[in-house]
C-alpha cells in the first residue's frame, strides 16, 4: 500500500493506493510522470518527479507493490470514484495489523457495515 500526503499541510496522509484492493490495468512512465490507471475507472493517478533518480526510484516502487499485490491475482476492478481518499484494506492487511486486545473504530453510513 502506497499512501500519498498533502505536503503544505506537513505531510498528512490525504489518501492510498492499495494494490491488494483493486487491480491496475496499466501504467506508464513518461519523461517527469508515472500514471497509474486501476480497473474500472478512468481516472488516471498521476506521480510526477523532478529528478530521473526519483523516477526511476517511484517506479521500481511501483513495479514491486504491483507484482506481489492481490490484484495482480485477480480481477479486482475500483468499486467506487472515492477510492484514493478511502482507507481500504484487505483482510491479509487487516489481521498483520491489529493484536489481540485493540481497539478497532470503523466508519459506515448504517449500523450494519
Amino acid at each position: 500500500m502506497l499512501f500519498y500526503v498533502d505536503e503544505d499541510e506537513g505531510n498528512i496522509p490525504i489518501g492510498s493506493l492499495n494494490f491488494d484492493m483493486y487491480t491496475v490495468d496499466n501504467y506508464v512512465i513518461n519523461e517527469n510522470e508515472i500514471n497509474i490507471m486501476p480497473t474500472g475507472t478512468d481516472s488516471i493517478v498521476r506521480i510526477r518527479v523532478e529528478e530521473e533518480e526519483d523516477l526511476k526510484f517511484w517506479a521500481l516502487t511501483l513495479y514491486n507493490n504491483v507484482k506481489v499485490s492481490l490484484g495482480s491475482q485477480m480481477e479486482l476492478p475500483v468499486r467506487n470514484d472515492r477510492y484514493l481518499y478511502d482507507y481500504d484494506i484487505s483482510q491479509t492487511q487487516f489481521f498483520n495489523m491489529v493484536d489481540t486486545g485493540d481497539i478497532l473504530l470503523f466508519r459506515g453510513k448504517s449500523s450494519n457495515a
